[in-house]
């Protein structure tokens, strides 16, 4: 039976793309069926600004426990990754014809979706190939819903025919999935049974910033298929940065911004072709969000309004800002003081909360879902950053084994020691406390002490980077993981990261001061999903502009409470359709409303993001 659903599906493949070149405004690089970017199997394609020096070689996926780890590193041993979707039943085992099928990645732009919209009803049209080919339902004994869609005709099933079309983030965007329940060639490592969907997107529209232009971002879902629930499990983005000519390149992380990152070791790149000219730039990976916290009933704070409230504080002109928010019934506005969490960072820094041993709360330093009136939508940041050798080094050079890789995911060397605050992080650290750190190389950027649970060093308390440490420039390869999590049966978890480049004026350190802002800025549109230009990061397609629901005249639409714990009022100029989407594109409410005010009652839904389409807008809802 699966093999005959899947006939159709094979050709469509074989139709299809191994790889896709994708553009943010100033980047092009490849995407392949795998999640990763750049590495062809012999050269990097990570290219800036139309130039042929690339910035990134490799990357990819890691996750791993104490007893599974799956990982994508070059590949050259193998893959501990296959292509496809896993079965429901828990088998955890993917049939061939379904890897045959999903290996390959869909190309898909706005452009591509207006065009369709506005054809689909044409005598004789075709949509091109990765909207026709779209995988919005998964064959039987697999998920029903897979790539996400929005559903026009609300039947539960991706027909582009009938103007469904793909749910894409940014202006372009490359999707595959792939599981790691095939051999292990890359780790040699256990399997955990997980089914990934993988969005690589980049934005470029003319009105975008600097950052946005130079970023690509990736977002994964990650699904447990199999029957079992995996304790202290890590996620982790590895990248080897070769900044032009390989093997002259320092790292560093930054722990407020949840980024590490690689600058040129010297103020002049190479030598050799692909060098790049000028003031090298420095590239960054930002762990936007990391998995989901453990729901505790709350919206967990950014800033500690308590501290500032309390009689003991002594900085006045943080607890003169805090008044700014104070309503007229004498609270405070909890969503608009954490809006504004790095003006109180600037005032004070121990204005974020930081408590040695409070895992939880500890996260919000940069984390994302943090004091936004939304409960439990807490994710977590980067927890750690290691950074390692392109050597044979036994206990600081290249993984070969699961353990290395779990390892090196929780701040661990190859030998099962700790990595130490200080030098080049091996157990003869230059501090004499011979303190345990999680983040190597943070510069300035951890006041709290954070990646030593608050013990502050006796020796470059915040001055620990790579070229203070007195290493020598080389091929560096970089780890930000996110962790432990229990991932549970049946469970979902998600991960995004953004990959930003950098140029400076004057010398290879101020290419990271750049980084730096441009990490902000990218941060700041992803967690109000809104662009520098003012488009959200999610498309969904105005009706009225694109031949859907022609009859409905484009009239303005007002929705309050928005956020929401229950209720909506819609107020509708005129009668029509009113319909919500979840952002995996599936209709949960479709009515048809009179005009005036509508009530959606909206109490039986998690918290989450939503869209409402009605009257020819589409609205985003915030539901708390």
């Amino acid at each position: 039976m699966i093999l005959a659903l899947l006939a159709s599906a094979v050709m469509m493949a074989q139709n299809g793309t191994a790889s896709a070149q994708l553009h943010s405004g100033n980047i092009t690089t490849l995407v392949y069926p795998l999640g990763y970017l750049s590495f062809d199997g012999s050269t990097a394609n990570y290219f800036i600004g139309g130039g042929d020096a690339s910035t990134l070689f490799a990357n990819g996926l890691w996750m791993a426990n104490s007893n599974h780890a799956s990982v994508r590193k070059f590949g050259v041993n193998g893959n501990d990754y296959q292509p496809g979707p896993l079965p429901i039943d828990g088998s955890a085992i993917a049939d061939e014809a379904v890897v045959a099928a999903f290996n390959r990645v869909w190309f898909v732009s706005r452009e591509m979706i207006d065009n369709h919209l506005a054809h689909f009803r044409d005598a004789g049209y075709a949509p091109e190939e990765a909207i026709a080919s779209w995988p919005g339902n998964g064959p039987a004994d697999y998920a029903s819903q897979l790539a996400p869609y929005v559903d026009c005709d609300s039947d539960g099933v991706y027909n582009p025919m009938q103007g469904d079309y793909p749910l894409i983030r940014g202006d372009e965007c490359v999707f595959s999935i792939f599981n790691d329940a095939g051999n292990h060639g890359e780790c040699g490592g256990q399997g955990f049974g997980v089914e990934v969907h993988c969005m690589t997107y980049a934005f470029n529209h003319p009105e975008d910033s600097y950052s946005l232009k130079n970023t690509i971002f990736v977002h994964y879902d990650l699904f447990n298929r199999s029957v079992n629930s995996y304790d202290s499990t890590y996620l982790g983005m590895w990248s080897d940065f070769d900044l032009g000519y390989a093997w002259d390149d320092y790292m560093g992380c930054d722990v407020k911004r949840g980024m590490y990152y690689a600058f040129n070791g010297k103020e002049v790149d190479g030598p050799g072709v692909g060098s790049f000219p000028g003031v090298p730039p420095a590239q960054g990976c930002i762990i936007l969000g990391g998995p989901w916290q453990v729901a505790d009933g709350k919206d967990n704070s950014r800033v500690d309004i308590a501290l500032i409230e309390s009689t003991q504080y002594p900085n006045q002109y943080a607890k003169q800002y805090l008044e700014q928010f104070r309503l007229s019934d004498g609270s405070i506005d909890t969503v608009a003081v954490n809006y504004h969490a790095h003006d109180f960072y600037a005032l004070d820094y121990n204005t974020w909360h930081f408590s040695p041993d409070d895992y939880v709360g500890n996260q919000c330093l940069n984390g994302c879902g943090f004091g936004d009136g939304i409960v439990d939508n807490e994710r977590m940041g980067m927890t750690s950053y290691q950074y390692y050798d392109n050597s044979t080094n036994s206990i600081y050079g290249e993984p070969n084994v699961a353990s290395d890789y779990f390892n090196y995911l929780h701040s661990f060397w190859k030998n099962g020691n700790h990595v130490k605050y200080g030098g080049n992080g091996v157990n003869y650290g230059i501090d004499p406390q011979m303190i345990d750190a999680v983040f190597m190389f943070p510069d300035d950027s951890d006041p709290w002490h954070w990646g030593t649970n608050g013990v502050v060093p006796m020796v470059n308390p915040y001055d620990w980077n790579d070229f203070t440490a007195g290493n020598t420039p080389g091929d560096r390869r970089g780890l930000g993981a996110s962790g432990p999590f229990t991932f549970t049966a049946g469970g979902h978890q998600q991960f995004d990261v953004a990959y930003t480049t950098a140029g400076g004026d004057s010398t290879a350190w101020s290419s990271v001061n750049v980084l730096r802002s441009c990490a902000d800025e990218v941060r700041f549109q992803w967690q109000r999903d809104t662009t520098s230009s003012g488009r959200p990061f999610t498309y969904v397609a105005e009706p009225g502009n694109n031949g859907i629901n022609d009859g409905i005249k484009a009239m303005s639409l007002s929705v309050w409470p928005n956020p929401t714990s229950g209720w909506l009022t819609v107020i509708m100029p005129q009668s029509g359709d009113v319909q919500l989407y979840d952002m995996m594109g599936r209709q949960l409410m479709s009515i048809q409303a009179p005009a005036g005010a509508v009530s959606l009652d909206l109490r039986v839904l998690p918290q989450g993001i939503y869209l409402l389409r009605a009257n020819g807008h589409v609205q985003r809802i915030v539901k708390k």
